[in-house]
């Protein structure tokens, strides 16, 4: 709860310097420092020993970032009040190459250390089929 407090002092912040900064560099700062309560919250949990909450958090947050239902119906709201609607399909380009290079970030390395990696602290492995 404490860090709720941040979060909204850090996103008013980015918006007063992207109100003097232009919408480019706001948006850049935005995007930089949107996510730092996640990232402090991961640093506590990793001191803490809780790695499985930070990757359950990191693939939460890229989730929530990919989130159709909410682009979906704002595109559905737009074209309500305006019949064409317009978007600059440069920026959309970017930012899906950037959710999918975020996605395979973590698929990747999980991948690697599911097939390939030792086995589980909790599982033994046997030494003679089942069967």
């Amino acid at each position: 709860m404490a860090i709720v407090p941040l979060a909204a002092l850090i996103v008013h912040s980015t918006e007063h310097l992207a109100a003097h900064t232009g919408a480019a560099l706001g948006g850049l700062l935005n995007a930089t420092f949107g996510n730092l309560p996640e990232l402090i919250i991961a640093v506590v949990a990793l001191r803490a020993g809780l790695v499985d909450m930070v990757r359950a958090s990191l693939v939460g947050a890229v989730l929530a970032k990919l989130a159709p239902g909410a682009r979906a119906s704002a595109f559905l709201l737009g074209g309500l009040r305006h019949r064409v609607q317009e978007y600059n399909p440069a920026a959309a380009r970017s930012y899906a190459t950037m959710m999918l290079l975020a996605s395979l970030s973590m698929v990747v390395p999980s991948a690697f250390h599911r097939f390939l990696g030792g086995p589980s602290p909790g599982t033994r492995r046997r030494s003679t089929p089942a069967w």
